[in-house]
Formats: structure tokens, C-alpha cells, sequence
């Protein structure tokens, strides 16, 4: 299936693009990152991408974005096989300790009435919060950094049909349609790389007295993702209102002991269904700007303390609300509020029925935005646990930007981000466009 999606690309943009003209942008990424606490550069990494734009006739334009990722040192790729959470048609051409080449993105565009088409290999960003995902699940996400890389970095494009149509119902009113049938999800840190997940809060243990047997990872493959948003401004607000028919990007892993001559632990991964219901909402007033979006969850599995299968079902209600300050010259000030609510809670959970995430963010431009220095804070409420970042970002020219940073974690082991305290590091880059 990926030769022959890559095989009617292929002809369409090479033998049919000799009518039009061709858009070809190249870009060079280097970024490097030194670990305090080991005292050495753990991350060394390039990526060379190309981005190649044109139209196939009056009506139809297409998107190819090729990309080569190098890492040097082998600190985020251990594995030369192709990763289980990649469908057949998506994932890396070639897949290696030091290389990954892959088609990232590729994606035709037209209009049909009043209907706005985009087919093939694409991001859909939903929802308004930044740092922590609510609604914004369409793509997966690439965790090999764990939150560290942006989103729009970190999302893995997958192969679907988005649907827009504007509707006459109100002066700003759409619809968007996603059809989805490609099984990819999110690409966690591989065993043995700095930022493999270890936390009990985020998947069962071994227990030293049984040994231990994995079985393999059951996709559901040959499966559909359907999704619906409506958007509408009125009276001065943004809504949107979402429905999401799909796959969690994270494995639910059972667990089962078997008792016998040799006592063993099985862990069985497999993906599950849900359903997301969600709104978002957001406004200017004056200086201020208020975004805040809500979801619920029809499914949600967590580790809980070895009762039953390792995990517990339960519904649950994710929101945030965020305000961002603009009254300051050239200074952006922005506050978010996140609080997951598990409706099902049960004590065996081993997480808190109700938690609460706060992360501050301070961004200021200078010399007409040639330079700019962000400041980012996240605590997490139930593991007393979080996250610092300081970045500088420097444009020099139109074709080169360079920034600096320091990214620092702090709390609990145990804690989904203190347990990469050993990981704060300072990262040197630079990009450069041809």
C-alpha cells in the first residue's frame, strides 16, 4: 500500500507538474544537546528536508515534504526495525540507529463548490491549548523528546481526507469532515534511550518475583478514524465543537500473572477505541485574550495497583482555561489552567481521581523581532513534579535563525517528569534555508 500511494505521487507531481510550474524549498537543521548532570553531548542531531509545492492543472495544488533525520550519538533511535506503532502506509522509508528518511508530508488541495478538499498525508490541529494536548489528537506525536519538541515538530502526519465546507448559516461558519485509515500512533522513547517512560503513573511494573513475557503489539489495522468539527464565530467568540470517533495513541497494557512452575508476568499491549466529545471557545478583550476548550473522554485506562488486568477503565473530563496578556510592549504573558476528572474513579487507581496542571509562559521580542526570548513553567499538581525552559532565538537573515537553551526537570522520581531530572541539558541550534 505505501508503494502504491508513493507510486501515484510519484506521477502526479513528475508527470504532470511539466504543465506548471514547481515551488522547491530546502531546509537544514542541526541541534545539539549537552547533559549536565552526565557531563556530554546527548543528543547531536540533523534533519535536511525539502519542500516541494506546485499545481496539477487551474484547480489543484500539492504539498511533498521529504525529510532525513541523523542522529549521531543514538540517543533517541535504538532500534533499525521498522516501530509496531506505524501503520503499513506511513513510518520511515528507511529506519536505522543514526537515520530515519521518510516521506513526512505529501498532500493534494482543491476546491469543489463550496467544499475545500485536502487528500493525503497531512497535520489537523484542533483545540487551543498549548503544551498538553486536550483535543489536539487528530495526529499522533512523536514522545522521543517527551514534550520538549513543539507540536507542530512533533506531529506525526498521517494519511486521511479532510473535508471543509463553508456553511451560509452564519458570516463565519464551517464544517470539517476527517475520514482516517491509517493506524499510526504515537512514537514513544524506544527502551534504553533518555527519555523512555518509566513512571507507574504512566504503565505497569515488573514484579522481581515472576518472570517476564511481552506479546506482541495488537494494532487494529484495516480500522476506520472518523471526525466532525463545526466552527462559528458569534458575538465576538470563536466556538467549535468537536466529535472524534478513534484510537488512543497510547497502548493500554494488560497484565496477567500466571502461577506455575515458572511464575510469569505477561504484558499484552493493545490500542483502544474512544469517543471525544469537545468545545473550545475563545475571545479578545482589550489586552487580553481568553482560550479555553473542554473535553470528554468516552474511555481512559490507567495503571492501578495489580487488581484484575494491571489497568481500570474510566471516562473522564479534560479542560483548561487560558489567559494571555498582550498590554505589555512586545511582551506576550500566558497562563493556562489544565484539571483532568476521572468519572469512573475507583481506588485501585493508582493516579488521583481529580489533577490539576498550571504552566506559565513569558515570550519577548527585541531588535524588531530578530530576537527572542521565551521563558516556560509547568507544575503538575498530583506528583508535585515539572518543568522549566528558557530559550533564545535569534534570526539573522532571511535564510538563518539560530537559538540557545535550557530545559530542566524537577520533583518527584516517581513523577512523570521528575524521573527525568538527570536529563536537564543545554541545546545549541541553528536552521538554515536554501
Amino acid at each position: 500500500m505505501r508503494v502504491l500511494r508513493l507510486f501515484i505521487l510519484v506521477y502526479f507531481v513528475f508527470v504532470k507538474s511539466v504543465y506548471c510550474e514547481v515551488d522547491v524549498k530546502a531546509f537544514f537543521d542541526v541541534e545539539l544537546g549537552y547533559n549536565f548532570e552526565q557531563q556530554e553531548i546527548r543528543k547531536s542531531e540533523g534533519q535536511v528536508s525539502l519542500e516541494v509545492e506546485g499545481k496539477l492543472g487551474e484547480n489543484v495544488s500539492y504539498t511533498l515534504i521529504p525529510e532525513l533525520k541523523l542522529d549521531l550519538q543514538s540517543t533517541l533511535n535504538q532500534s533499525g526495525d521498522r516501530l509496531d506503532s506505524f501503520s503499513s502506509a506511513n513510518g520511515s522509508l528507511t529506519h536505522s540507529q543514526h537515520a530515519i528518511l521518510s516521506l513526512s508530508e505529501a498532500y493534494i488541495e482543491f476546491d469543489s463548490e463550496s467544499v475545500f478538499w485536502t487528500i493525503g498525508k497531512q497535520q489537523v490541529v484542533w483545540g487551543e491549548a498549548d503544551g498538553i494536548k486536550v483535543l489536539d489528537v487528530v495526529n499522533p506525536q512523536d514522545l522521543r523528546e517527551l514534550n520538549l519538541d513543539s507540536f507542530e515538530n512533533s506531529r506525526i502526519p498521517t494519511w486521511m481526507l479532510n473535508a471543509e465546507a463553508y456553511l451560509p448559516w452564519f458570516d463565519e461558519s464551517s464544517l470539517q469532515f476527517l475520514l482516517i485509515h491509517d493506524m499510526t500512533f504515537n512514537r514513544l522513547a524506544e527502551r534504553g534511550t533518555d527519555f523512555e517512560i518509566r513512571s507507574p503513573f504512566s504503565r505497569p511494573q515488573l514484579d522481581l518475583n515472576y518472570a517476564v513475557r511481552s506479546e506482541p503489539l495488537q494494532r487494529p489495522d484495516n480500522q476506520w478514524e472518523t471526525g466532525l468539527r463545526w466552527s462559528v464565530f458569534f458575538e465576538g467568540w470563536d466556538f467549535s465543537f468537536i466529535y472524534f470517533n478513534h484510537y488512543h495513541d497510547f497502548p493500554v497494557v494488560y497484565v496477567d500473572q500466571i502461577d506455575g512452575l515458572t511464575p510469569t508476568q505477561v504484558f499484552s499491549p493493545e490500542y483502544q477505541r474512544n469517543n471525544l466529545y469537545g468545545l473550545t471557545a475563545s475571545s479578545a478583550f482589550g489586552d487580553w485574550v481568553v482560550r479555553s476548550e473542554v473535553g470528554y473522554n468516552s474511555s481512559g485506562y490507567y495503571v492501578n495497583d495489580g487488581t484484575g488486568v494491571g489497568v481500570t477503565n474510566s471516562a473522564n473530563l479534560n479542560s483548561v482555561i487560558a489567559l494571555d496578556y498582550h498590554g505589555f510592549k512586545e511582551i506576550l504573558v500566558s497562563y493556562q489552567w489544565f484539571q483532568t476528572h476521572l468519572l469512573d474513579y475507583r481506588d485501585e487507581i493508582l493516579r488521583d481521581k481529580s489533577n490539576t496542571v498550571h504552566t506559565l509562559s513569558v515570550r519577548q521580542d527585541f531588535w524588531n523581532d530578530t530576537l527572542t526570548l521565551k521563558w516556560f513553567g509547568l507544575f503538575d499538581h498530583q506528583s508535585d513534579d515539572g518543568e522549566f525552559r528558557v530559550e533564545v532565538f535569534y534570526r539573522y537573515s532571511d535564510n538563518l535563525s539560530l537559538w540557545a537553551g535550557i530545559d530542566m526537570f524537577y520533583g518527584k522520581e516517581e513523577g512523570l517528569f521528575g524521573e527525568f531530572t538527570y536529563n536537564d541539558r543545554f541545546v545549541l541550534g541553528f536552521k538554515y534555508a536554501l
